[in-house]
């Protein structure tokens, strides 16, 4: 039985702004924790557009229509209006993305006037400001005057300079802002840290937002990440004699991916080692990532370009693999890494933001965060010792399956269930 189970029910409000049954990332974000939370308690969410054609709307009904209700859980749609459906628009011309987050902020607000008129009907016992996962915004409902809890969060880990040549043009600008505003808004967020050393409990993804939200804004700080695993029936990985490492690298094909790290580090690996990488995904760097693979001389038997897939047949292709390589510059905890651990792969990553504790060295590898040269030296290195020592492999691999365990939905819904429970 869950700890949670045998607790009375309470009434909870949760702002999920991206909610979605169909989506990963945010959207698969709120929708894993909150259906689950509905089976410990009773949940309204307030969810969200931006779009005057409201595609989240159209999901969610078509969801429910076919499928029985949730039982404790009731979704509401606060559907944008006029001003945040032209800030969204205006925000896609180049180089006005920022004005995404006008767009967003003005959500919040008409979330905070439908959450109060709920909660004059219904007098809830708490609320919960979830997705989006940003330090930055931490919506309104911690003005409605009961218990607040809010998290998980991120986004304080900056990107070091050092790595801006890898990234696009559009990417390089658009990141070089983003880090200029988390160095002033760590101190100019006073809305945030308001509502941080109000909350209850703030539950923090990486040791950069423990240290800062914990630290200088006061809040009362736990870690917690924000994707979960859904542990699956596997055997530890075993590398047999003369076989090749079987590599998978999965994500969009954009700058702060990463992904010329490996292939770089790859080259750097004398020829008779044996690998093979299979790249899953696609994007904008797609052809100049598979040019640069021909550059380097890499053997064009040894990769193999798959492309976008659905999630069913990409974690097929990582099932057949023996270790991810995750050579992304800034992550919470991505979806990706969470699936891997569940198929029992260990995962070389950087040992950054969200990544660096949900990888541990029961189950994988991590490389420090400092330069190009550093992280393509510790990419190879970590390979090689996988070929090297075999035991290696199978060791880490029983330690992403137990890892899967630890870090599961069920587990992390669990735990802020309880908190609701019993706040400290």
């Amino acid at each position: 039985m869950n700890s949670a189970a045998g607790q009375p029910k309470l009434r909870v409000l949760v702002a999920a702004f991206a909610f979605s049954p169909s989506q990963g990332s945010e959207g698969g974000i709120g929708w894993n924790l909150v259906t689950r939370l509905a089976r410990f308690h009773e949940v309204t969410v307030l969810v969200g557009d931006l779009r005057g054609d409201l595609p989240g709307k159209h999901t969610l009904e078509q969801w429910f229509t076919s499928k029985p209700g949730i039982p404790n859980l009731e979704v509401i749609h606060v559907p944008p209006d006029r001003r945040m459906v032209f800030w969204e628009k205006v925000h896609r011309l180049p180089g006005l993305w920022p004005l995404y987050y006008h767009a967003y902020a003005l959500w919040q607000k008409a979330a905070y006037r439908k959450a109060r008129e709920l909660h004059h009907r219904r007098n809830f016992d708490l609320c919960h400001q979830l997705t989006y996962l940003t330090y930055r915004d931490p919506g309104h409902l911690w003005k409605l005057g009961i218990p607040f809890y809010w998290g998980p969060v991120s986004g304080t880990d900056n990107i070091p300079s050092s790595f801006y040549p890898m990234l696009r043009a559009e990417e390089h600008g658009k990141f070089w802002i983003r880090d200029l505003l988390n160095s002033v808004q760590k101190h100019t967020s006073f809305r945030a840290r308001a509502a941080a050393r109000l909350a209850k409990k703030v539950w923090c993804v990486s040791k950069s937002d423990l240290a800062l939200i914990g630290g200088p804004w006061g809040g009362s700080t736990e870690q917690l990440f924000a994707t979960g695993t859904e542990p699956m029936q596997s055997h530890p990985k075993k590398l047999l004699p003369g076989e090749p490492l079987r590599i998978i690298w999965s994500g969009l094909h954009i700058g702060r991916k990463a992904l010329p790290l490996l292939l770089r580090a790859l080259a750097d690996t004398p020829l008779e080692v044996p690998w093979h990488l299979e790249v899953l995904g696609n994007g904008p760097s797609t052809i100049r990532w598979k040019g640069l693979s021909d550059e380097l001389g890499l053997p064009r038997q040894r990769i193999q370009w798959i492309g976008h897939l659905p999630k069913t047949e990409a974690i097929e292709r990582m099932r057949g693999a023996h270790v991810l390589v995750h050579s992304s510059l800034n992550e919470g905890t991505p979806t990706v890494m969470m699936e891997a651990l569940s198929l029992g792969l260990p995962v070389i990553c950087h040992d950054a933001c969200g990544m660096s504790a949900a990888v541990t060295e029961e189950c994988g590898i991590k490389v420090p965060l400092k330069d190009p040269a550093t992280s393509i030296l510790g990419f190879r290195a970590a390979i090689i010792s996988l070929l090297e020592k075999p035991d290696l492999l199978e060791r880490l691999s029983s330690g992403a399956l137990s890892r899967s365990v630890e870090l599961s939905w069920d587990s992390t819904a669990t735990a802020i269930a309880d908190s609701y429970s019993n706040p400290s």
